[in-house]
């Protein structure tokens, strides 16, 4: 006897659900490519200064790299599992298939539970630095001055950043909690409660992969000199100012007063004392 609603799940996620998700993962970095042909890289005015400052820790680095890199995997082998009956089974055949599906599946599984100690660990590190501010409202309205190259005041981090640092906290715990309730079925999930984790999980992801390319292109080819900051923890002076200008005051007043202040902790809202402007969050 075929149970009709597990048949009629079934079809939704190969036929619906998978083609809508395929349009959107593809969809996604041609948009992007096409606003980089027009409008280009993002570059420093009058370029690099030579003078670097300090932005990230160690421990900040760490715990970025720890969760991308985690993230990029878990993307990988959830793909995969999606789109491999489809894309992958056709080019390689059913052995093949079955053996990079079944290492996926593992992979996914074991790796997944780590993820979700990475977004926690950013949630705690760097909360208090993307509470929203006034100004990030005159940010999105000129488009982070991407758009028509207006300079557009930011604090520590502007308001793309914030949108998608928060983005990142929020389906990072819909993907992992939902993820977990599939992996432990052992609680009393019934047929439904899994039903509605497994399409809660997939869209979540397939909005933070989607999303996590537009991330990608603004830290590496997107706007010169961004990605340096999380491949050595240093920025460069002019980028800071431009792109960061009221963090830069705040470094430039410490460096004025004298104090021995890394400068990735200078006008952190929880660091009172080492706050100059209060408002350049």
């Amino acid at each position: 006897m075929i149970n009709v609603s597990g048949e009629e799940f079934r079809q939704y996620r190969r036929q619906d659900f998978v083609g809508a998700a395929g349009w959107l993962i593809i969809g996604a970095p041609i948009f992007i490519l096409l606003f980089y042909l027009v409008r280009g890289k993002v570059r420093v005015p009058g370029g690099p200064s030579g003078r670097r400052i300090k932005r990230f820790t160690d421990y900040d680095r760490v715990i970025h790299w720890f969760t991308a890199s985690l993230f990029i995997f878990l993307a990988v082998t959830g793909m995969t599992l999606l789109f491999g009956r489809f894309v992958l089974l056709p080019v390689f055949g059913p052995e093949v298939f079955s053996v990079v599906a079944s290492a996926s599946k593992e992979g996914h599984n074991l790796f997944g539970p780590l993820f979700l100690i990475g977004v926690l660990l950013l949630l705690f590190r760097w909360a208090a630095r993307n509470i929203p501010h006034g100004r990030d409202f005159v940010w999105l309205i000129k488009g982070g001055g991407i758009i028509g190259n207006n300079h557009v005041s930011a604090g520590y981090f502007n308001a793309g950043e914030k949108i998608w640092f928060w983005s990142v906290v929020l389906l990072g715990l819909v993907v992992s909690v939902s993820g977990l309730v599939l992996v432990f079925p052992v609680f009393g999930q019934g047929r439904d409660i899994m039903q509605l984790a497994l399409v809660v999980h997939g869209i979540s992801t397939i909005l933070f992969i989607a999303g996590s390319f537009g991330h990608i292109y603004i830290g590496t080819v997107g706007s010169e000199g961004s990605f340096e900051g999380m491949k050595t923890g240093y920025v460069d002076e002019a980028w800071a100012k431009v792109h960061h200008d009221k963090w830069h005051e705040d470094v430039v007043a410490a460096r004025r007063d004298g104090r021995d202040v890394p400068p990735d902790e200078i006008g952190s809202p929880a660091r009172k004392s080492l706050r100059p402007s209060p408002e350049n969050i």
